[in-house]
This record gives structure tokens, C-alpha cells and sequence, in this order.
């Protein structure tokens, strides 16, 4: 019977942990060959708090402290929740547009190296604090104008509960394929220059428990793409549309890229 009851409790606690559970910010410790080696370094940072050169900065409202291991050679730690743990869908969309100085644009593929959100906490106000949360890193290539009547997921991740203030996504240069019949330019496809290579906005949404905020990006093409000299240039102009929903559920029309 003890044994049970000891059973129950341990998964108990592990159901408790999982549903909470929300590693934001991963941060390298020092050099090691095994997690024991970790211990000391990991127990130093949880004991100095205030150690920004040592340990990678104050820990996030919202956060504490958790597991500690090593990777690569690295004894990597990680921060998690301290309270429950809600859902972030950063998606994209838009639709063929004609522009008077440029003609029918039929493709505009975008390349998206990150998706990043900007956590505050439950009482920050300024920009300037709190840590960015990576939703997603890689390369995603995808032609934007194909996603008029459904939209591109670009980032989806589970986030601590709390406020969030901007949106960031690191942008590659890309591509877009014209047609003007009266410049005789017959679907052909030229470079897309990106100058910043980086879309911020600033837009204020709160994570809740056992809910999802999706973020969908409504690119204006008309007013994001211009021509100087012999170069298309992209300056993306964007209105964010937010939606709730359950936990886990999609939005309506849409599809991972």
C-alpha cells in the first residue's frame, strides 16, 4: 500500500511539473564532461542571483531557476515558470496585389530565420526590461501570396503565463516574381532586398493558463514593397490581428510552414 500511495504522489508531481513546466532562456554555465559537474555551477548562479557577468543576467519576472545539464561540453541551465504555462501562434498571411510603379506581383517568398516574443511579466511596462523568448530559429522559405485564404504558422510555443510587449521575426532578403506588360516583364522573378532584415512590432497581449493568443500578421504588400533605382526593396507594413482560443487548438485556416 505504501508503495502505491508513494507512486501515486510521484506521478502526481510529475503531472503537476509537465503542466507548468516552460523553459524560456537557456543559459551556458561554464565548461563541463558530466552533469555532476554542473552542480557546483548551476548551485553558484542559484545563489547569485545577481551575478550578470557569471551567470547570464537577473532571471526573468515570472521565472525561477531550472534543470541544469550539460551539453556539448557546456553546462547549460534553464529558466522556467514559476506559474502556469499558456500558447503563442505567430502566423502570416496576404493576397496578389498590383502596384501602379511595379505591376502584378504573383510571388513574394520570405525567409524567416526567428520568431521571438518580448516577456515582461505580470507588472513591467517598458520595453527595455524582461528577456526575449524564442518561438522558433532555423529557415523558412515560403511564398507569402500563396497564403491568402489560409495562413502561415511561422512560430508556435508554449510561453509562461503574463505580459508580452513586442514581436520580432529576423528576416533574410528574398524574391518576388512581376508581371507589366507594358515594362515586357513576363513573370520574372527578381532579388528582394530586406534593409533592416528585422520586423519589430510593438503590440501588448497577455499569455494566460491552458490558453492560446495567436498573432497573425497581415502584411500589406502594397505599401510594403517599393523600387529604388534597379533594386525591389521589402519594408514590411503589418496589422497584427489577435484571436484566443483553447490551449492546443489551431486557428481556423491555417497550416505550418
Amino acid at each position: 500500500m505504501q508503495k502505491l500511495i508513494a507512486l501515486i504522489l510521484v506521478t502526481l508531481a510529475l503531472i503537476i511539473f509537465l503542466n507548468y513546466k516552460s523553459v524560456l532562456v537557456s543559459r551556458p554555465y561554464g565548461f563541463c564532461n558530466s552533469n555532476a559537474d554542473c552542480s557546483w555551477r548551476c548551485g553558484f548562479c542559484k545563489s547569485s542571483i545577481n551575478d550578470t557577468s557569471y551567470c547570464g543576467g537577473l532571471i526573468p519576472p515570472g521565472m525561477t531557476y531550472g534543470p541544469c545539464v550539460c551539453q556539448s561540453n557546456q553546462c547549460i541551465g534553464s529558466y522556467v515558470s514559476t506559474g502556469g504555462v499558456g500558447e503563442l501562434i505567430v502566423a502570416v498571411k496576404d493576397v496578389p496585389q498590383k502596384l501602379q510603379q511595379i505591376g502584378t506581383i504573383y510571388s513574394l517568398y520570405l525567409t524567416v530565420n526567428s520568431v521571438e516574443a518580448h516577456f515582461v511579466g505580470q507588472n513591467e511596462t517598458g520595453n527595455s526590461t524582461g528577456e526575449w523568448v524564442v518561438l522558433f530559429s532555423g529557415n523558412k522559405t515560403f511564398d507569402l501570396l500563396q497564403y491568402s485564404n489560409i495562413s502561415a504558422i511561422v512560430g508556435d510555443e508554449q510561453l509562461a503565463t503574463g505580459k508580452y510587449t513586442q514581436i520580432r521575426l529576423n528576416l533574410s532578403d528574398s524574391s518576388i516574381k512581376i508581371y507589366n506588360l507594358y515594362m515586357s516583364i513576363f513573370n520574372k522573378t527578381y532579388p528582394l532586398r530586406v534593409p533592416s532584415k528585422e520586423l519589430k512590432l510593438i503590440h501588448n497581449f497577455y499569455i494566460e493558463q491552458n490558453k492560446t493568443v495567436v498573432l497573425t500578421l497581415d502584411f500589406d504588400v502594397g505599401q510594403s514593397v517599393g523600387k529604388e533605382g534597379l533594386n525591389y526593396i521589402l519594408r514590411p507594413t503589418v496589422k497584427i490581428l489577435e484571436e484566443g482560443l483553447p490551449k492546443g487548438q489551431k486557428p481556423v485556416n491555417s497550416t505550418e510552414v
